[in-house]
């Protein structure tokens, strides 16, 4: 009924005929026709929290949604986590989560009056592999996802994508045939049509081992004598936290990094772990191939690794849970 007396407003210009288009064809009928129905279920949920976390069902699932909002109106705190990351982008999500929660709880070092850093949540779990006695043989390259539509200003979009298939393409030319023979591309898992598939187009551009879908991202980890990092995010993260040799690109065109992140940027550049020419990178990986675990268990890397997972992960004492309980038990 509402969309149908939306359709017959009057309009006077072609913006508003647009608008008026758009509001009857894109707002979903879960907002609008299905939204009692939806409340309806949420309030059968008898569950009472003082607290209420989420690291990424406030984003996506409407049932959670509604029965968060509800939660909220009845004095319930609510504690946005960050999902994943490493190195905070230029433009967040225009502070969507810092505004609309009791808290953000942050892995990087607070940049925001309503941020905490707290230690990767995600990463609580991985355990240093710095003493692993198998020999893994492979380079793998990890790869993000790029839309094919803009959805977010924090990270790249669109037309980005070709200069991202050109640089995995000069990578792969400026690499040795030793590293090329063991050379394997772990692609993101929601690679598809729904976005740029990489994997169509990296077929027909090189001749190099794609991982199965089924694979692992841990899994290509434990086989990967060098991994290189082609975006800066909870992959970089992972790596760095389980002890895996590695190196990671930023795209001075499609990474915008916050000035925040500058110090540790510049640091992580001047050791040799972070590179913004592909070219470089690639023989920085030529270079230290015999043995990569040599160069990572160097002073200055280690330091470097240290210096990051302090940061941007929070990690820099035994017991991180005992921080999680202590900033908790503010809420009783």
């Amino acid at each position: 009924m509402w969309r149908f007396y939306v359709k017959n407003i009057k309009t006077k210009n072609n913006f508003e005929k647009f608008l008026i288009y758009s509001l009857k064809n894109d707002i979903t009928s879960n907002i609008i026709e299905n939204f009692n129905l939806i409340l309806n279920e949420a309030l059968k949920i008898k569950q009472k929290p003082k607290v209420i976390l989420s690291a990424g069902l406030h984003w996506s699932d409407l049932l959670f949604k509604s029965w968060l909002a509800e939660k909220i109106n009845n004095g319930t705190k609510f504690l946005s986590i960050e999902h994943g990351g490493s190195l905070p982008f230029k433009y967040p999500y225009f502070f969507f989560e810092e505004n609309n929660s009791n808290r953000f709880i942050t892995w990087f070092k607070e940049h925001h009056q309503n941020q905490k850093q707290l230690p990767a949540q995600k990463l609580l779990r991985y355990e240093k592999l710095a003493n692993y006695n198998y020999k893994p043989k492979k380079c793998y390259l990890i790869l993000d996802r790029i839309s094919r539509y803009t959805l977010t200003l924090a990270k790249p979009v669109s037309s980005n994508y070709f200069t991202y298939i050109n640089d995995i393409c000069n990578l792969y030319k400026t690499l040795n045939l030793e590293v090329k023979n063991e050379f394997n591309i772990k692609l993101h898992p929601a690679d598809s049509d729904k976005v740029w598939n990489t994997k169509k187009f990296l077929k027909h551009r090189l001749k190099t081992q794609i991982a199965p879908d089924n694979k692992s991202i841990t899994d290509s980890f434990l086989e990967s004598k060098l991994t290189i990092c082609f975006y800066p995010e909870t992959t970089f993260a992972e790596c760095v936290r389980i002890g895996i040799p590695c190196v990671l690109y930023v795209s001075p065109r499609m990474h915008k990094i916050h000035p925040i992140s500058k110090k540790l940027f510049n640091h992580l550049m001047k050791v040799g772990i972070i590179f913004d020419d592909v070219n470089l990178m690639a023989l920085h990986v030529n270079k230290i191939w015999i043995d990569p675990q040599k160069w990572w268990n160097s002073s200055k890397i280690v330091n470097a690794r240290n210096f990051f997972e302090k940061e941007a992960l929070c990690f820099d004492e035994k017991d991180s849970l005992l921080k999680w309980c202590k900033f908790l038990k503010t809420f009783k």
